[in-house]
C-alpha cells in the first residue's frame, strides 16, 4: 500500500465518521462576585450540608432548617448573626 493510498483511506474514513468530540469552552466565572459567607458561618452551613447528604433530607427541609438556625442565632447572639444567610 502506497503513501497516497493510505492518505486516501484516512480521508475516506474522516468523511464517513463525524467528529462528536465536545466543543472547547471556558467555565463562566464572574470576577466581580464577592463571597458573602463569613468564616464564622461557614462551619454551620457545612454541617447542614453534611447533615443533608448523610440523612438524604430534601432541599425544602434544609431551607427551613437554615431559616430556623438564623432565627436561633439572631435571638441568642443579637446583631452578631444578622448577616447569616
Amino acid at each position: 500500500m502506497s503513501e497516497d493510498e493510505s492518505e486516501l483511506d484516512d480521508l475516506l474514513i474522516s468523511e464517513i465518521f463525524e467528529d462528536y468530540s465536545p466543543l472547547k469552552y471556558e467555565l463562566y466565572q464572574d470576577e466581580k462576585e464577592e463571597v458573602t459567607i463569613d468564616d464564622q458561618f461557614a462551619w454551620i452551613l457545612l454541617w447542614i450540608m453534611n447533615f443533608r447528604i448523610r440523612f438524604n433530607v430534601p432541599e425544602t427541609a434544609i431551607v427551613s432548617l437554615i431559616k430556623f438556625i438564623k432565627l436561633v442565632l439572631t435571638e441568642i447572639g443579637s446583631d452578631k448573626f444578622n448577616r447569616f444567610p
